[in-house]
């Protein structure tokens, strides 16, 4: 859930259009297939939530898409290559989706690069966790983020962040100095225990969560030459009951 600059482009290969016997599959029609197979094959594996379902076909999410030039739509699916193949490495191992060492390993493992020893020393059982590419792509969501977030999967690749959530612009600020220094040499773990906990608010998802958040701290992944390709972002998250969450709105004023 959070807000990580910009820093370097690590773009990974874009997917290229199939051929079958109706002709090249367009960009829509990879990304929803692409959706579909690891919505389904995290269900099988634990997931409560259902990441992508045929129904959302009709999302309004697929008119922004559909309207974007195809060089980003050809990005956009390019990106979830990226987070599929992640996803799909972790899956592989037949792991305990609830088990958040042993997702964050096989994921590090994937990406073929080295964590501190900070980073599994300090995680604990109900941590949202992330990692990030210095580029800001998600290329790792534990299932624990899919708990505490109700939009699905296309939404989040699809929109912009400042469509999907509220917050305030502060907490999002002292995030991204975080982010910053994780991704500058030499990087280290980088506490965000001084952000205090503050609400977020989902803009325009099914449920409209409502949710308490508390950052933790980010920590740089590098590859064997000690370059930081990525960053894990940890952090706490509670959804708020729904007879609680206007009196968040009264107290931030968001």
């Amino acid at each position: 859930m959070q807000t990580v600059l910009s820093f370097s482009s690590t773009r990974a290969s874009a997917a290229a259009p199939s051929m079958d016997s109706q002709g090249p599959q367009s960009f829509k029609e990879l990304f929803i297939g692409g959706l579909l197979l690891l919505s389904e094959r995290l269900k099988a594996a634990g997931f409560k939530h259902t990441l992508y379902s045929e129904k959302d076909s009709a999302s309004s999410t697929w008119n922004i898409f559909s309207a974007m030039p195809s060089e980003r739509q050809e990005k956009i699916l390019s990106d979830f290559h990226v987070y599929n193949q992640v996803m799909q490495s972790v899956l592989a191992e037949n792991l305990d989706w609830s088990d958040n060492s042993a997702t964050l390993w096989a994921a590090i493992k994937s990406l073929g690069v080295l964590p501190s020893n900070e980073v599994f020393n300090n995680l604990e059982p109900d941590d949202v966790i992330e990692i990030y590419r210095n580029d800001g792509l998600q290329v790792f969501r534990n299932m624990r983020f899919h708990q505490i977030c109700s939009y699905n999967l296309h939404d989040l690749f699809v929109r912009p962040w400042d469509d999907l959530f509220i917050r305030d612009p502060l907490v999002t600020k002292e995030i991204q100095k975080g982010a910053g220094i994780v991704f500058t040499p030499p990087a280290a773990v980088v506490s965000l225990d001084h952000i205090p906990a503050h609400s977020m608010f989902e803009k325009d998802s099914p449920s409209m969560f409502v949710m308490r958040m508390k950052e933790r701290y980010l920590a740089p992944l590098k590859d064997k030459r000690g370059t930081i390709l990525y960053a894990v972002a940890v952090s706490k998250v509670t959804v708020l009951e729904k007879e609680r969450t206007h009196l968040i709105f009264e107290e931030t004023g968001l």
